[in-house]
């Protein structure tokens, strides 16, 4: 009997910006798009070459560049503002059309939206003045007229923690209800120091409503991080200023917690690690809403103890690296009303050793490559039992699954010997350097009842070519020297990202990284102070490996150069100064990267070079 028919099902993926749509595109004469064609399922072979078309309002485009080293790849230009529509289809007519839309506004569309910057300003620290962020706009016209950034000043809190009127030394967490840090220490129970930890707050927002923050006290047994016996972390919520320095942060011994940490055949797991937490993993909450117990660590005969705030929790255990065990994770949650005995018990697993070699394209071994390991299921792991005094409460399926990290030798060796067999695991492997012959890689494997020994030959790294062009200065057409300028990649991957990697720009103003293929980056070009040019982003956003070369300008600088000054108009000279895009500015890709920074002079004098958005 023939096989059933599988129809073609193919998609255009966006390489350049890397997105799962194109929602956020500008026009302009160097703006570029590389799209990809894929298939989902069916279709035609590997390699097969593709046709494009492409339209803006209906009219059709020109012809496409299509890829040669990547046939199912073709680039657009998107010189003005509209509707596009891209469609492909593979060469043997085996896949029906795909189509993709898209809308790029103009660049300047919104004069408003590009006068706002953020400004993040952060005083010496023995100022009253904390550190503080905000939008201002700007008026008129370079250099700009504004008056002085005037920074609130703070209001001296002071926290003390403290059990039976004793103080304890503690972690300190101050928050923003949203969840955002705004400070965090030590308080230090040092008799012979001032107790307990001190910083600045403001008081009320630009607006004069009242802020409130949120303390997470956590008692630690001295500075090596020990947890004080019988007492709980505790959070404090929705306190002002006024209410921080009056509070005592009396802190209670809470829920205890007792318990044991078992393998099926009866045997202790010591040095396995027991944490609650009142925010289930599954979900995304406040972090400022967290509170959870101090750490119960299983001794020689497994047994354990922990406090906690009364409340309901979720369970997870780490157990010793090595053991064989999985990562515990109960799936529903516990709550705690009065002291309580959570028992656990690991399921005997059956496990399997694994090898792994890495080497590079050529097939040399590569020493130091960082190796993770994860289970992809989760799955029962053992059993959890919860009893109080009046007896057993609650017995249920604990879930978990399994990670390991580990580091190859000089031989590119790493051997991980206690892994559970019958799974699914998902490795990831990053070089210690990164090239042409070797970048990050992710393989699955298949793990057996048996050992396994598998050599990795790493993929090599593909490029992000680009060419740098320079805005007019003063009406007249110029260009840095280019061979001062860098041009840093960000690696902005959920899954283990590479640090940040720079390049120089040539002389000619081009340039080309190594990355890891499927990987976003967003690319920031840095001129040299002073030059007259500005951090640009490069692209239209987050980039990925294509063999296109995308062309950006650097947009030329405006001044902005005034004081800043607390609220009695003392000038907060040594403050440091950094501005970032506003996610409304024409291809803000990343507002979490400063495009200019500088330190305020005597007086509070600063002089800030913020891109002109005439000349993008």
């Amino acid at each position: 009997m023939p096989d059933a028919y599988v129809p073609c099902v193919a998609q255009i993926v966006p390489v350049v910006p890397t997105a799962n749509w194109l929602g956020s595109l500008f026009s302009g004469p160097n703006t570029q798009v590389v799209l990809r064609a894929t298939v989902q399922s069916g279709g035609p072979r590997a390699g097969a070459s593709w046709n494009w078309q492409a339209t803006w309002q209906g009219i059709p485009l020109a012809e496409a560049a299509l890829g040669r080293q990547d046939p199912a790849a073709a680039v657009f230009a998107i010189a003005n503002p509209g509707e596009y529509t891209f469609l492909a289809w593979d060469s043997t007519s085996t896949c029906r059309t795909t189509v993709l839309r898209a809308t790029a506004r103009a660049p300047n569309g919104c004069p408003k939206c590009d006068s706002y910057v953020g400004l993040r300003a952060a005083p010496p620290l023995n100022d009253n003045v904390p550190v503080q962020f905000g939008f201002h706009r700007l008026l008129g016209k370079p250099p700009f007229p504004d008056p002085a950034v005037v920074l609130a000043n703070g209001v001296a809190v002071r926290v003390v923690p403290n059990v039976a009127g004793g103080s304890v030394s503690s972690y300190v967490r101050i928050s923003h209800s949203d969840g955002e840090l705004v400070a965090d220490g030590y308080a230090d129970s040092n008799p012979t120091a001032t107790p307990g930890f001190n910083t600045w707050l403001l008081a009320v927002d630009p607006y004069g409503a009242i802020l409130r923050y949120d303390v997470l006290v956590v008692p630690l047994d001295g500075p090596d991080g020990g947890t004080v016996a019988a007492t709980a972390p505790q959070l404090f919520r929705s306190l002002a200023t006024d209410a921080i320095n009056v509070l005592s942060f009396a802190l209670s011994g809470g829920v205890k917690v007792t318990g044991s940490t078992t393998t099926a055949d009866g045997r202790p797991v010591v040095d396995a690690r027991v944490v609650l937490s009142n925010q289930d993993p599954a979900q995304k909450t406040a972090p400022s809403q967290l509170l959870f117990s101090s750490v119960g660590r299983s001794d020689t005969q497994g047994s354990f103890v922990l406090n906690v705030q009364p409340g309901t929790y979720w369970v997870s255990i780490s157990p010793p690296p090595g053991a064989g065990l999985g990562e515990l994770l109960a799936p529903g949650s516990v709550t705690l009303t009065a002291d309580t005995t959570l028992d656990f018990r690991w399921d005997v697993p059956v496990t399997a050793a694994l090898t792994l070699k890495a080497t590079d394209l050529s097939g040399a071994p590569l020493a130091g490559t960082r190796v993770r390991v994860v289970s992809r299921q989760r799955s029962r792991v053992g059993t959890m039992t919860v009893r109080s005094g009046s007896g057993t409460l609650l017995t249920q399926d604990a879930n978990g699954t399994v990670e390991v990290h580990g580091t190859t030798s000089v031989t590119g060796v790493v051997s991980l010997p206690n892994l559970i067999a019958n799974r699914t695991y998902d490795v990831v492997l990053v070089p210690a350097s990164p090239g042409p012959l070797a970048g990050t890689t992710n393989l699955t494997v298949e793990l057996g009842e048996e050992a396994k020994s598998e050599t990795v030959k790493l993929l090599g790294e593909s490029r992000i070519s680009g060419r740098l062009l320079a805005s007019p200065i003063g009406g007249k057409a110029s260009a840095p020297d280019w061979t001062q300028v860098q041009v840093i990649a960000y690696d902005k991957s959920d899954d283990m990202p590479e640090p940040p990697q720079a390049v120089a720009v040539s002389a000619d103003g081009t340039f080309s990284l190594w990355v890891t293929p499927s990987r976003p980056y967003v690319l920031l070009a840095v001129p040299p102070v002073d030059s007259g040019w500005v951090r640009t982003f490069v692209g239209p956003g987050a980039l990925g490996a294509s063999e296109f070369l995308i062309t950006q300008k650097l947009q030329a600088s405006m001044d902005w150069i005034t004081t800043v000054r607390d609220e009695s108009g003392r000038g907060l000279s040594g403050t440091s100064l950094q501005v970032f895009c506003k996610e409304t500015w024409a291809n803000c890709h990343d507002p979490s990267i400063p495009l200019a920074e500088t330190t305020a002079g005597e007086g509070g004098v600063f002089h800030l070079a913020l891109p002109d958005p005439a000349t993008r």
